[in-house]
């Protein structure tokens, strides 16, 4: 298996050193990502051949993480494997996510012998992953109770932006986008995979790009308002942006753009 290349993407630093070494070992040359914008960047770089990549991490999680690769590459699907310390609470869920393999973080020597005993599969019979989804049962792992609160309170706050009404983006503090809801991907008629870790002021057209800019850099002094709104043209459709500074417990950590479609 040698010249197989490998992206992993964890937040934890020990865990990607863990799955680093175990695919090493196995001839694959590794790329490592801390987050899910590092992992999007390497991805966008080239195809690879296995991804590895944590459900739970800031910004831009795991979830994001899969689909986009999904749409990134749909005529050549690689194998991907999910990895969680929350995938036993998930486990009803988990079709949803459309990883191949899903493991538990766990007793990392039952993670390695379960790990290469899936690296052997993928190598002697690839083929066969495609018929199911595999989980990696560590035998020490069960649901948690805070675990599952956890999720219930994220799949609750996902749900409202996806019924909000409106079209909402999460912009970081580079001026990338970190997420978009629906509504907003069908009024700029984009993918996720157009817009996921992207420049925002590249997906509109020039004026409304350069009022929105102005605008975010207005609310990034403490004298200005809270939001700022204005209307704008955007290829023929006559939009109403509003523009708000992101914050996480009192500290700056992007803006929140909110799109409405006004008609024609």
């Amino acid at each position: 298996m040698g010249n197989k290349r490998a992206l992993v993407v964890d937040n934890d630093f020990f865990f990607v050193e863990f799955f680093t070494e175990l695919l090493e070992k196995r001839a694959f040359e590794v790329s490592k990502a801390y987050d899910g914008k590092e992992g999007i960047a390497l991805l966008n770089e080239g195809l690879v051949d296995l991804l590895f990549v944590d459900f739970v991490m800031p910004k831009i999680d795991g979830r994001q993480l899969i689909n986009y690769a999904r749409l990134k590459f749909p005529d050549s699907p690689f194998p991907i494997v999910a990895v969680s310390g929350t995938i036993i609470e998930q486990l009803e869920d988990l079709h949803k996510i459309g990883a191949d393999y899903y493991v538990a973080k766990g007793p990392l020597d039952v993670m390695a012998q379960q790990l290469n005993e899936f690296l052997d599969l993928m190598e002697k019979d690839p083929k066969s992953l495609s018929s199911g989804k595999r989980v990696l049962d560590t035998g020490m792992v069960f649901p948690r109770r805070e675990a599952v609160d956890l999720l219930d309170s994220l799949h609750f706050q996902e749900g409202i932006q996806e019924s909000a009404g409106v079209g909402i983006v999460t912009i970081d503090k580079d001026k990338t986008v970190l997420n978009a809801n629906s509504l907003a991907l069908a009024i700029m008629g984009k993918s996720s995979v157009d817009v996921v870790n992207k420049k925002v002021d590249g997906l509109f057209a020039p004026e409304s790009a350069r009022v929105l800019d102005e605008s975010m850099e207005r609310l990034m002094s403490k004298h200005e308002p809270e939001r700022i709104s204005f209307n704008a043209k955007n290829d023929g459709k006559a939009l109403c942006f509003v523009v708000s500074p992101f914050r996480i417990k009192g500290e700056y950590s992007g803006w929140v753009l909110v799109l409405v479609d006004e008609g024609e």
